[in-house]
């Protein structure tokens, strides 16, 4: 009897149990947690600028981490009271025997989106920043802002820290130009503790000059001088400067072929404000 009334109730469990809802599968989502939304990352600079910190110093929130240069209103060199926007680049420093940090820098015009005019036109105009680094900060003591045009495409040309005199170290920039296969280059020199910065050699020394990318049979007359150039002690503020030319020239008319090639020297000397050749005769103009 007992047998009987345990399968009768085991049977009526069953069919309750078939009678429920049937449990629905979770879904994948609810399966786990919701995952917790990404973090946004800061973009990594395009570029890595070794003068972040000195431009920073000097520019302040003007300056770009993202392309490492600024965008900042700086005078006009043809009327200081005036100012536009110009995209600025740290291209070299150096420690000066005073102790001084100086930054040189290259600006060129800025686009009205904030990008350089980069036009072939366009020089480069030089900016020089005199700084002291103090309780870990960097401070600025002295600035040269606009002091030249130099170059083109917005770039002043090829630097280098150089001794202009005892205890005086100068930056020389080489200044190059081209212009329908003929390139020019000058040299000219500037001490960032002068009172007043300009170029030391006034409009530049030329250093270089060449039609070698318009050179070919159908020219009559190729050209190629150079001077290697260096500051020899004085007794000046200034030492000398010194240029080693070395010039070629070729002729060639009704297939004939001449060659001629020069050696020579050049001294120039301060005076009066600025270099001033004193020996020699500087050829490197002379096709």
């Amino acid at each position: 009897m007992r047998t009987k009334t345990a399968l009768l109730l085991a049977a009526l469990l069953c069919s309750a149990c078939s009678r429920q809802a049937p449990e629905r599968p979770l879904s994948p989502a609810a399966s786990a947690p919701a995952a917790p939304a990404p973090v946004p990352q800061p973009q990594p600079a395009k570029v890595q600028d070794r003068y972040a910190p000195l431009m920073q110093a000097v520019y302040g929130a003007r300056y770009r981490v993202a392309t490492g240069d600024a965008l900042a209103p700086m005078p006009d060199p043809d009327n200081p009271r005036e100012q536009w926007r110009m995209v600025l680049e740290g291209i070299s420093s150096t420690v000066l025997p005073t102790g001084e940090t100086v930054l040189a820098v290259s600006g060129d015009s800025a686009n009205d989106d904030g990008t350089a005019s980069a036009d072939q036109a366009s020089p480069g105009f030089l900016s020089l920043y005199l700084l002291r680094q103090q309780d870990g900060q960097w401070r600025v003591l002295r600035q040269h802002e606009n002091v030249a045009r130099l170059g083109s495409h917005g770039r002043i040309g090829k630097t280098s820290w150089v001794a202009l005199g005892q205890d005086r170290v100068g930056l020389a920039v080489e200044d190059t130009v081209a212009n329908r296969g003929e390139t020019t280059v000058h040299l000219a020199l500037f001490d960032p503790l002068a009172d007043q910065v300009t170029d030391l050699t006034g409009n530049g020394i030329l250093i270089r000059s060449d039609n070698d990318d318009d050179c070919d049979e159908s020219r009559e007359r190729c050209w190629h001088n150079a001077a290697q150039w260096h500051l020899a002690p004085s007794d000046a503020p200034y030492y000398d400067l010194v240029l080693e030319i070395d010039s070629k020239v070729v002729s060639q008319k009704n297939g004939h072929r001449e060659e001629r090639g020069e050696r020579g020297t050049a001294r120039y000397v301060f005076a009066d404000g600025q270099y001033r050749p004193r020996e020699g005769s500087n050829t490197v103009g002379v096709p």
